[in-house]
Parts: C-alpha cells; structure tokens; sequence
C-alpha cells in the first residue's frame, strides 16, 4: 500500500516541496478518528512537513473532484502567475526574443519569452485540464492552518 501511495504522488504534497526521499506516509483522517488504512487516505509527506502537519497544527484535506473545485483551482493558478508575473516584471529588463549564440544576433524564430508563453499556457483552461490528465496528484490535495484558512491564503511576511 504504501508503494502505491508513493508511486501515485511522486513527491511531498505539502504545497511547494518537490522532497522525493525519505517520504511518510501520513493518514488524511487518522486511524485513532476512524480513518482507514488505504491508498485513497494515504499521503506522501516529507519527514520535516509530516512533523509540522502533526505537530505545527496544520491539516491536510482531500480535494474533491467536483466542476466548481477544478474552477476555483483554474482560477488560483491564474492568480499565482499574476503575482509571479508581478515580481518577475519588476525584477527583469522584458527580453523578448532568445539571442543566437553563434552570430549574436536575436533568433527571428522565438516569438515569445519565456513568461508569456507561461502566461499563455496558464490561461488556457485547455491546457489546465491536459496538465490534470497528465499529473492526477497535482491537485488532489491542500492543507489548511489551525484556523482552516487554506496556507496559500496566507500573506508571506518577510522579516527585515
């Protein structure tokens, strides 16, 4: 069983790690509440976000298949690019084309940079639905603080 639940999410579900060792299984409902002991109540979670989901009074929750929570997910992955976008722009002179290594001059052939055409791909809720099909476990899980808020809600303050 677990050999399916780590074959099935590749990876620590806990939101932006990519830890492929060392990996936990951890029970979305735990056993002591009732929950089963089955692939579909298994989750992969690295040893550090096992500890904190256990102990740093965080959640994880089972996101449903329905219309509504595929559009809400569409929606927030449009909204992360926005802000991504954002910060980039600020951050870069606004390159369009690749430059030819050979002659150094720009390459007629790339139309797009990088970021439009990301820009291009998360706006397309064809491409959004292809990536789904492709990679089932990107989207089956969030995890949710001591509050309920969903931690991608949550403002990131750096410190001074």
């Amino acid at each position: 069983m677990a050999r399916a639940i780590k074959n099935r999410d590749q990876h620590c579900q806990f939101n932006g790690c990519t830890q492929t060792r060392h990996l936990q299984i951890h029970h979305i409902k735990h056993w002591a509440d009732g929950g089963s002991t089955c692939v579909e109540n298994g989750v992969c979670l690295c040893t550090a976000h096992h500890r904190l989901v256990h102990e740093g009074g965080f959640r994880i929750e089972r996101v449903d298949e329905r219309a509504s929570t595929r559009d809400e997910q569409f929606i927030r992955q449009r909204a992360t690019l926005d802000a991504s976008n954002q910060c980039s722009n600020k951050q870069s002179s606004g390159i369009h084309h690749s430059e030819d290594q050979s002659s150094g001059n720009q390459s007629s052939d790339n139309q797009y940079s990088e970021n439009q055409i990301e820009t291009l791909l998360r706006n397309s809720r064809e491409s959004f639905d292809y990536v789904r099909q492709l990679s089932p476990t990107r989207f089956r899980f969030r995890i949710v603080d001591s509050g309920g808020r969903d931690i991608r809600d949550i403002p990131i303050t750096v410190g001074a």
